[in-house]
């Protein structure tokens, strides 16, 4: 006995309690169902709300559950959102802020001049050079604008050392032993 057909592309069921013959059928169906249905205005649209009605939905809007009306939970998650944002937030924020200072400008300069704007490891004159802070600059704040605590590296070399982009804050840069002077 042969099934009845899919209601989408006809091909006959296997299983004669089913509709359609894929899912592919199925979802077209549903497709169609759920375009072609209409669920009508809001049955509140342009209707007045009552005062105790507006109240009441004002206050489900702003249901506190009841764990947060305990105080050591409220404190804990104050502590975390304030822990989030010393960590995520200003930490950031005072790293920017401090690379944007003359200061900082100047000390980024004098390195440059200083390795006579080459790679220390490769040794490529110009290009994209950046000053790396051998002791790092989240780590130690007070080497920050030390001058012996920076050299110049081209954006490669720098991206090879153990403490870019925080892979390892506080890892020292390796330097290379005897004259750091090429040919």
């Amino acid at each position: 006995m042969k099934g009845q057909p899919c209601e989408i592309c006809t091909k006959p069921l296997i299983l004669q309690q089913e509709r359609f013959c894929s899912i592919p059928c199925r979802d077209q169906a549903l497709a169609t169902v759920n375009r072609n249905r209409d669920y009508g205005p809001s049955p509140l649209k342009g209707r007045k709300m009552s005062p105790e009605a507006c109240a009441r939905m004002k206050e489900s809007r702003r249901h506190v559950p009841n764990s947060m009306k305990r105080p050591e939970v409220v404190a804990k998650v104050l502590a975390t959102k304030k822990r989030t944002f010393d960590l995520r937030g200003r930490k950031g924020d005072i790293a920017l802020r401090f690379k944007r200072l003359k200061a900082y400008r100047d000390w980024r300069l004098a390195v440059f001049e200083r390795d006579d704007y080459r790679c220390f490891d490769c040794g490529e004159r110009g290009g994209r050079l950046e000053a790396h802070h051998i002791y790092a600059f989240a780590k130690y704040p007070r080497l920050r604008l030390v001058m012996e605590n920076g050299i110049t590296l081209c954006r490669e070399c720098h991206k090879k050392t153990p403490s870019y982009g925080n892979r390892q804050p506080g890892a020292l840069h390796i330097v290379r032993s005897g004259d750091s002077s090429y040919s």
